[in-house]
Order: structure tokens, then sequence, then C-alpha cells
């Protein structure tokens, strides 16, 4: 195993191993597993943790053996060992990521210095595997570095000949191996995945034959982009350092195909960067990072943790080679340092502070450090609260309206403060946690499609009750509890901006704007919303979108994806400029939302009109206009 490619854990292992000591508005838990050594360079190095709040690493006894733990949200911690495990020189069991479910991949040296992946089922199971291919000699083998809240794992494996490859291994024990076209086939090159995200997208690096660093991005179906070169990333070669990788290394992949890496100068000065997954790419560096190669580790800002909702976390050398974290909110902002107090403040060997290694989507970093004397620690760190969340008083409504009135199945906003530490939208996905929040009505799980500090948006759940029900909102700050009325019905428009209706006039000659031609965007004729929209007039096809129109059939349950046409079951009273308007169709078109086709009559007035529907008894909310010519 060398020390020339590395993520968090691989960089850690790679300093403890070689390198000796390692001195590697917020509150901070320190812990140490009890059966841990005391010794320099001994301790307990804390690596992953999940949204639950469990993290897993490893500690470190006399020779660097190490053995596997896992320290549970209330503190308690259970060790392990992969059965097979060497008890020798750098030898033993290191996990290396913790999913949502609490599963631990890592890998385990053997008695020959050969490594395995292993992965660590929630309830103390352990199955091993070696990728096929994998080599079987001192210092080859597999090592898993990542896996999904789906059980799904990615890695490299080292061949006899010691190339790299890539690897995933599906949930069910499937492993696919691939290479990134370009990977160089000499001593060390190849390919090496980091980090996989939900949808089992992979992201990592790739050593090409003149050892040249690039970053890689491999979808779900299995398509590769690459190479990801940042401009200012240094080419193949480079003065002589200890850790020698120059150019672009991707470390993590959020739920959204964001990635986050460092990329390395010429001169080996780190930076951080972004990439979106339109190819957009953002560099970064936290606020006092060394701008020149520090000591003899590295200078510059290094990013290893990313979040679902893209926040990242690293750290970063100062000028006199001491370590800090640090935090990236997706909007760019950034907090460092962070620092553990009794971290060790000089540098009396090559690495001294604080390295943060991975972060939930509530805000918690996992990572170690160590003291002055070399002895490693593990430590939790939690953002400073951010207030006691609030749901404003009638805050619970369909979306775009004021009505306090829900329907099981709808789509819902709650309004307050403190709802959430950060924003996070899904990804079609229907989580029932999104960037640390749950939602609870009437006891069952809400989707939720969007969260912020001020406002969340959420399908509510099915369910048969209706009248008064509690709403309970938990943050990463609290829980905080309101109400809203259940009915069959909860009837509300869609809406582009405050009044008018969000709808589409069907263009079969294709003179559309959007769609290929297929469509306009009902508005005001012009730009005044800021995108193209064109007034209807009479005999034009539209679509008006809204919620909370009531039972269909066929049935559509909440919680999943949906298209295709559920008509409603109740009669539906339309209502343009006052005027009676009989759709030719209206019910669900996807999942939560409403569509109603109808034809313009003629003779019903021209500008901004009003526009109300009646269901069940209960009206849309007042206000809403539809815009005529």
């Amino acid at each position: 195993m060398s020390c020339s490619r590395s993520g968090f854990a691989h960089l850690v292992v790679c300093a403890v191993w070689f390198c000796g000591s390692v001195a590697c508005a917020q509150s901070f838990t320190s812990f140490d597993v009890s059966q841990a050594g005391t010794g320099a360079s001994e301790g307990t190095v804390a690596i992953s943790i999940n949204d639950g709040g469990a993290v897993t690493g490893f500690y470190l006894v006399a020779n660097n053996v190490a053995h596997g733990f896992v320290r549970a949200a209330s503190g308690a911690i259970n060790t392990f060992d992969v059965p097979g495990a060497g008890a020798g020189r750098n030898e033993g069991t290191f996990p290396m990521s913790i999913n949502t479910a609490g599963d631990v991949a890592g890998m385990y040296f053997d008695a020959n210095n050969v490594y395995h992946g292993f992965v660590r089922a929630a309830g103390g199971t352990i199955a091993t595997f070696d990728a096929p291919g994998a080599g079987g000699a001192g210092h080859r083998g597999t090592m898993p570095l990542s896996i999904n809240t789906g059980g799904d794992i990615t890695g490299m494996y080292d061949a006899a000949d010691a190339v790299r490859h890539g690897f995933i291994r599906g949930a069910n024990g499937t492993i696919t191996a691939f290479d990134v076209t370009g990977a160089g086939t000499g001593l060390t090159q190849g390919t090496t995945p980091m980090s996989i995200n939900a949808a089992g997208a992979v992201t990592g690096y790739y050593e090409d034959a003149n050892g040249g660093t690039h970053a890689f991005v491999r979808a779900a179906g299995g398509p590769i982009t690459a190479p990801i070169d940042v401009a200012g990333a240094g080419g193949s070669g480079g003065a002589s350092h200890n850790f020698s990788f120059i150019g672009t290394i991707a470390t993590g992949i959020d739920t959204a195909g964001y990635i986050a890496g460092l990329y390395v100068s010429q001169v080996h000065v780190f930076h951080g960067f972004v990439r979106a997954a339109s190819g957009t790419i953002t560099t970064f560096d936290a606020p006092g990072a060394a701008a020149a190669s520090a000591g003899s580790f590295f200078g510059g800002t290094a990013p290893f943790g990313m979040d679902p909702a893209g926040d990242i976390t690293g750290f970063y050398a100062d000028t006199n080679s001491i370590l800090h974290g640090f935090v990236r909110l997706a909007d760019g902002t950034i907090t460092a340092p962070i620092d553990v107090p009794g971290a060790a403040t000089a540098s009396a060997s090559l690495i001294a502070g604080t390295l943060a290694g991975s972060m939930n989507s509530s805000g918690n970093i996992a990572g170690m450090f160590a003291d002055p004397n070399g002895l490693l620690h593990g430590f939790i760190r939690s953002p400073a609260p951010a207030g006691a969340a609030a749901i404003s008083s009638g805050g619970i409504v369909p979306v775009y309206s004021t009505v306090n009135t829900i329907q099981p199945g709808g789509w819902a906003s709650i309004y307050g403060k403190n709802l959430a530490s950060s924003t996070a939208t899904w990804t079609g996905n229907f989580p029932n946690a999104l960037g640390g929040v749950t939602v609870k009505v009437n006891g069952k799980s809400a989707y939720l499609w969007y969260v912020s500090p001020t406002q969340i948006n959420f399908q509510a759940p099915d369910d048969t009750t209706t009248g008064s029900v509690p709403v309970v909102v938990t943050t990463p700050g609290g829980t905080v509890t309101s109400s809203v009325t259940l009915a069959q019905f909860g009837p509300s428009f869609l809406l582009l901006d405050s009044k008018h209706v969000a709808g589409i006039i069907l263009r079969s000659n294709g003179s559309g704007a959007f769609g290929g031609g297929t469509y306009d965007v009902i508005g005001p004729t012009g730009n005044s919303l800021g995108y193209p929209t064109v007034a209807a007039k009479a005999g034009d096809l539209v679509e008006l979108f809204a919620g909370g129109l009531g039972p269909t059939n066929p049935v559509v349950p909440a919680g999943q994806a949906f298209t295709g046409a559920a008509p409603i079951t109740s009669s539906l009273k339309l209502q343009i400029n006052n005027v009676n308007v009989v759709p030719s169709f209206a019910g669900l078109s996807g999942a939560g939302l409403y569509q109603i086709n109808l034809t313009v009559p003629a003779g019903i007035g021209t500008g901004d009109v009003s526009l109300v529907v009646n269901v069940g008894g209960v009206q849309t909310q007042t206000g809403v206009v539809i815009s005529l010519q």
C-alpha cells in the first residue's frame, strides 16, 4: 500500500503507519476506545459518521495493529475484529465508511499483509469479500472505501501487477469491476473510486501513464465522465514530496451529482473544488490556508467529506504546518478554523492539529486529533444550535395556499424559523429525512421535497383520519409540534408568482417557446415574470396545475413516483372570471400533482381574470388569476 494516493481514511492510515506520530459557536465531544493504546501514534481514529450520529473507525495498539469500532449516537462503543485479520505490525481491521442503516464497510490486513474487503451489518454479522482479480501477495488486495444508503460499496483493488482497478459491490454481493479510459497500467497507476451516492453514482480519480491524476464520475448505469481536470491543477511529475500526487482528485459525491475534492498544483499546494452535475467547477480555499507547500506535508485546503446536501468538510494546513478543520456549506459559506480543544498546536512531526474527515446531513463532523504527546483521539463536532425551531401560526398549508387544511397525498408547506440548518432539495426519491429534518403528520412520516430554515415542502402521507392532527418537525436544533386539519380535499392552484396560475398552452403546430415547441407557459404576454409567457385566447387547449383535488380512481399512493392519468372521483366546479367552464379532465398526472384540462371559451374577458375551483365543498385560495387575451 502506498502513501501516494489517499482519501481521508486512506490518508490517516498512511500517516499513522509510515510517518511517525499524527497530531492530527460549536461543541466538541472527544472520545477514546478503552482498549486503545496510550503511546505516541496509538489511540482512536474516527473515520465516518452517519445521519443517525453513529461513528466508525479504528483504534491502534502497539505496532500499529488496528481494531474496528462503532460508536453509537448514545456514546456506547462496540469493538470488533474481522476473522482472518492479522495481529502483526500494520495489520488488523480498518473500517472506512458507515451508512444510515449502520452497515460498515472497510478492509482488513491478514498476516501476509494482503488486504481484503468486509461489510459488517448493523447487527454485527460480518461478510468478507475479494474483488475478482485482486492480488494475493503482500500489499495487494481489495480496499472498500465507501458504502451508500442501499448497501452498495465502492473502492479499488490492486492486481498482482500492482495496477489499480475500481469496483462496485452491490448489496446482493455482485461485484462489477471497471477502469477509466486513460488510466495507466504502471505500478500503483490505475483507477481509484472514492465515494458512492445513494443513486449508485461513483466518483474518484485515476492516474495516467505519465503520473498525472484526474477525477472522474461514473453514472449509476455505467457511463464514465473523464477526465475532470480543474484549471490550475498540476500535470505529471513535480517536485519531490512525501505525498507526491498532483492533479485533480474527487473525494465525495452528493445526491444531486455534485462532486467535491481537491486539486494539487505543480508545487504541491492543495485547493478545494466543487463540480456541479452540469460540469461547472467552483474552486475555493479555506481562510488561513497556506499558499505554499508547508513543511514536509502540504500547504492549502483538502476537502474529504461531503454530505448528501452538498456541504463539505475537510482540513487545511496553515503556514506553520498545523492542520485545522473547516466546513463549506453548499451556498459557499466557509466556517474555519475548526480546532478540537486539546489538539496539538506545534508541529513536532509530520502532522499536528485537527483532521475533519466526514460530515452527516445534520452538520455533525467526525474526525481525529492528536494531543501534544502524539496520542490519537476521536472527536465529533456539532454545529452551534440555530435556536429553537418554530412553526408560524397557521403556517402549515397546501403549497401556495393560506388555508390550514391539507389532503393526504397532497403537497404542503410549513413556514417558520430554524426549521433546518441549511437548504436541501430532494432528487425525486421521496425521502423521509432531508437535511437532517423529518416531518410526521398524525404520527406518519411525510415525504420531503425541500427544506430550508424558513420553509419545508412535503407530501403528506396517506391517512384516513380527518380533522385536526399533530404535525411534528424534527430538526438538527430540536423538535417542534403544531397542528393542521386533515381532509379529503385541500385544493390550491400552483402559482408562477404570488397570483398567476401555473399552466401551459398546448401548441400542436410546434410554435411554443418550451418543450421543443410543444407548449407555451400561460401568463401576461411578454417577459414580465422573467421568462416568456403568453396570455391564453379563446380556443386554446390549456392545462392548469393544482393540488388537493381529492380522491382518484385509480388510487395513487403517496411516497412514490406516478405518471399517467388518475381522474378525480368528485365533481369539480371551475370558474374563470365568474363564468362556469367545464374541464375535459381533472385528476392526478404526477405524484400529488393534479392537472385540469380545458378549452378556453370565447367571451370571458381579457387581461388577468379570476380563477376559482370548488371541489368537495372546499374552494381554492383567493386572488388567483389566469391571463387571457
